[in-house]
């Protein structure tokens, strides 16, 4: 393969088992090292949205692999699967101990040079397990998506330092959201939604520190996950203004806790801190939050006064809270209070059409009546606006084919002329005179003084011709 250094074969219809040679870097090899590796192994490699199958084999033994980057992610079909173990005997014991518990975790052996790491919609290679070194073992290692790919155990306490994107979504992790993950140096986005995952937010939020990279938190799905929303998660750098300003448009800013057991007060900073990261970012900006389970307490009718861009915003990001066995959930909105509804609940009073957000505020039921009947009456006179309408449009499209069609009979008279001109050797044919164009003191022609008759027509048409024959210069 000479010095191939790249493979990218994803999305393709490829088959059979993972090459064991493409993962140990021999596959790369030059003519001169035979394979062994060197300046010449395969460096990055890419073979996701396959069919591949059977099991995942390990990366170099020992750390002699050369792999930087290697996407196995979404294959089709039987897919990857678990390494079977040998039954029975001392045999199996090694073998279960030399592989933990198969796959990812074999996979995930010692390679400081691994920096990007693709398995995930592979859930047949587990269960498994992290290995405990992989925070030594992957020191290089800066993106890990390992989502549905049937990850149990407790959520990882350690990850390497360079990490900045942990997908282990869609799994069965267990345990309290680990408070190390917060002082990730480098962690970006950080994605655990889809697991088993209990206890509170609080000791996560508490570890924070000021200088936290974290635009993307996703707990969502976690239905154990239960206690209040902590006011320190406002401390996320997704909430930061100041760095929302000159954010990449392809870097999303996401909390997700939807589908969880929160409860508690609904967290009023989520109305006040997200309007104006929306106002100074051009990237988008999502926050979810509420589920069947939650019960975030609607604050009281009345109390919270927002403005009228933070009541947009909550608005559109469809916030729900908890009103009570009664009533359930209901729009956030329905509770908030700004300076427009205000204004139209007075304008309402006066009997004046006022509206707020997307959503307006209904009439009462004393004037429903008039408003339906001011509704037909516009309906009415629309139709026939555009019943006018469509009769002067199609009148002067009408005159507009007329004038096109006299237009088209004039040039393929002209046209004729000009093709009569030149069959007849030089000679023009205007209402039956024939006369030869002007030759000197050739004489001739079907006029004193032997002056050319050239109807104008026919000079015209000549212009004409050099139009036709370059479409790009007609104007006509």
């Amino acid at each position: 393969m000479g010095r191939l250094r790249v493979l990218d074969a994803r999305d393709n219809r490829l088959d059979g088992a993972v090459p064991a040679c493409l993962l140990s870097g021999g596959g790369g090899g030059t003519a001169g090292d035979g394979g062994r590796g060197g300046k010449g192994r395969l460096a990055e490699l890419y073979l996701g949205g396959n069919a591949l199958g059977g099991p995942l084999p390990a990366l170099g033994a020992g750390g002699n692999g050369s792999l930087v980057a290697l996407s196995l992610d979404n294959q089709r079909g039987t897919g990857l699967q678990k390494a079977a173990l040998p039954r029975g005997g001392a045999a199996a014991a090694a073998a279960a101990a030399a592989a933990r518990d198969g796959g990812p975790a074999a996979l995930l052996a010692k390679n400081p040079a691994l920096r990007f790491l693709d398995i995930g919609g592979n859930p047949d290679v587990g269960p498994w397990r992290l290995p405990s070194d992989a925070p030594v073992a992957l020191a290089s290692l800066a993106y890990l998506n390992v989502s549905s790919t049937g990850l149990v155990g407790a959520a990882p306490e350690r990850l390497p330092e360079p990490l900045w994107l942990l997908d282990a979504s869609n799994n069965g992790l267990t345990g309290p959201l680990p408070a190390a993950l917060a002082r990730q140096p480098a962690l970006v986005s950080l994605r655990l939604g889809g697991n088993r995952l209990d206890g509170t937010l609080q000791a996560f939020a508490d570890a924070l520190p000021p200088t936290n990279r974290i635009l993307e938190l996703n707990v969502s799905g976690n239905a154990r996950l239960h206690g209040p929303v902590p006011d320190f998660l406002a401390s996320l750098a997704l909430f930061d203004v100041s760095a929302a300003a000159g954010a990449p448009a392809a870097q999303p800013r996401a909390l997700a806790l939807d589908g969880t057991s929160l409860s508690g007060p609904f967290p009023s900073w989520l109305v006040t801190r997200v309007p104006p990261v929306r106002a100074a970012c051009a990237c988008p900006v999502a926050v979810a939050v509420g589920g069947p389970d939650s019960r975030l307490q609607c604050p009281d009718e009345g109390s919270a006064r927002v403005s009228d861009l933070e009541w947009q915003v909550a608005s559109d990001l469809s916030y729900e809270c908890w009103r009570g066995r009664g009533q359930g959930h209901i729009p956030l909105v329905d509770v908030l209070t700004s300076p427009s509804e205000e204004e139209a609940l007075a304008a309402r009073d006066r009997g004046e059409a006022w509206t707020i957000g997307d959503g307006g505020l209904p009439a009462e039921p004393s004037r429903r009546a008039g408003a339906i009947a001011g509704i037909v009456i516009g309906c009415v006179l629309g139709v026939v606006l555009l019943a006018g309408g469509a009769a002067a449009w199609l009148l002067r499209g009408r005159r507009w084919f007329q004038a096109r069609r006299a237009r088209e009979a004039q040039m393929a008279s002209m046209w004729s002329a000009a093709k009569l001109k030149s069959s007849c050797g030089g000679q023009a044919v205007a209402g039956g005179v024939v006369g030869t164009t002007s030759g000197g003191d050739g004489g001739g022609g079907g006029a004193p003084g032997g002056e050319t008759m050239l109807p104008s027509m026919l000079s015209t048409a000549t212009s004409v011709v050099g139009l036709l024959e370059h479409p790009s210069a007609n104007q006509i």
